[in-house]
């Protein structure tokens, strides 16, 4: 009978504000070395964490394919006393007399949450990650962009940033072309370059 393995990384933050979107794929490629999937028959084994009773890899949010590797967006960790969300990656290994054989890793989703720089912002800011095709696979302001909505309806063409039903967005796209979308609303925008501007008159002020 064939096999699952599975693995699970936490306690990985240290990374200050939101220096690259590709930095979360760079540390998945360092961590897929954990564990092993068997998937045509699903048990488990190598697992540093009880696997839920169903692995189904099928179901879970594409980001982006690259080098063969599979990297998912936020779900719901396969580990069975968690449900917190995770980002998870994995690719096929080669073996002698095997094709079925895989390697999956996750890590929690405070990882991302540190790299995006929530900490900076005081929770003013919120983020949608998009897959290749533009779909936002996570959204953090579902009552206004939902799971599922493709992302160019509210963007016009390749622009970097905008503003969409009273929130301006700032884009950023990762050479495995994903991408992860910043939003503040219109008056928290407004607040914040209004402080702004006080400053810089302030400061001018000081040196009249």
């Amino acid at each position: 009978m064939s096999e699952v393995g599975y693995g699970n990384v936490g306690g990985l933050g240290g990374y200050g504000g939101f220096t690259s979107i590709g930095a979360i794929l760079v540390l998945f490629i360092l961590l897929v070395i954990i564990s092993k999937a068997f998937l045509k028959d699903v048990s488990t084994q190598f697992g540093n964490f009880p696997i839920k009773d169903r692995f189904s890899p099928e179901s879970l949010p594409v980001l982006s394919k690259a080098y063969g590797i599979t990297y998912y967006g936020p779900h719901v960790s396969m580990n069975r006393f968690d449900d917190q969300l995770v980002l998870s990656a994995m690719r096929k290994v080669k073996l002698p007399q095997r094709d079925d054989v895989y390697i999956y890793v996750e890590s929690g989703f405070h990882l991302a949450q540190d790299i995006l720089g929530y900490n900076q912002y005081k929770g003013d800011l919120s983020h949608l990650i998009l897959d290749g095709e533009g779909n936002i696979v996570y959204s953090e302001i579902p009552e206004a962009m939902k799971v599922g909505e493709n992302f160019s309806s509210l963007s016009k063409g390749a622009a970097s940033d905008g503003i969409a039903r009273d929130y301006h967005w700032f884009r950023q796209d990762s050479t495995q072309n994903w991408s992860v979308v910043s939003v503040i609303s219109q008056a928290k925008y407004q607040q914040e370059k209004n402080q702004w501007l006080l400053q810089i008159l302030l400061v001018a002020l000081f040196f009249l």
